[in-house]
């Protein structure tokens, strides 16, 4: 199989896919111990990360069109990165804070571009606005986070990667003239 820009398609739909599958088996078979969770939670988000920035450059036309995807694979491997290198009671401790910034970055890069191509004449930037949006709504609720109780910290990534993995599915039809 050649690699070029008609593949990034699928590897968004392949990363999509991977934060639905492993958030949902977390959330469904979760492990004993919730270290091993959020472990696993961050081995896929090092993947996404990866197979994001792998999408970004095999596609020659997006050097030249505003878009987060880029950004967004740099995050994930910075979160995964950060996520791996704590031990358990920091890990417990910063997880929350981890994903808020996550969601705070998201949030910038997804609003800028979908203002650019709002600019640029493409009829489906609301899509990206609204997950913006969104992403600083789930920003202020994790630094506010008054379900702590009722919310552990493994569930609120869970979510978070179904709600990355959507906006991921739905990029591909963003860039409609």
């Amino acid at each position: 199989m050649k690699l070029n820009g008609k593949n990034n398609n699928l590897i968004l739909f392949l990363a999509g896919f991977l934060y639905i599958i492993v958030a949902v088996a977390v959330l469904l078979l979760p492990f004993d111990d919730a270290y091993f969770n959020m472990l696993a939670a961050a081995v896929a988000i090092c993947v996404v990360g990866f197979l994001l920035v792998f999408s970004y450059l095999i596609n020659k036309k997006w050097f030249f069109k505003p878009g987060w995807i880029l950004s967004q694979g740099m995050f994930c491997i910075i979160i995964a990165i950060l996520l791996f290198l704590n031990n358990y009671n920091m890990l417990m401790d910063n997880v929350s804070i981890l994903l808020a910034f996550w969601a705070l970055l998201s949030a910038v890069t997804q609003i800028s571009t979908s203002i650019q191509i709002k600019y640029l004449q493409f009829q489906k930037w609301q899509r990206l606005f609204l997950a913006g949006l969104l992403n600083l709504i789930i920003f202020a609720f994790l630094l506010i986070n008054p379900f702590a109780e009722y919310l552990t910290d493994v569930m609120l990534t869970c979510y978070y990667m179904i709600f990355s993995a959507i906006t991921l599915l739905a990029e591909p039809f963003s860039y409609n003239k």
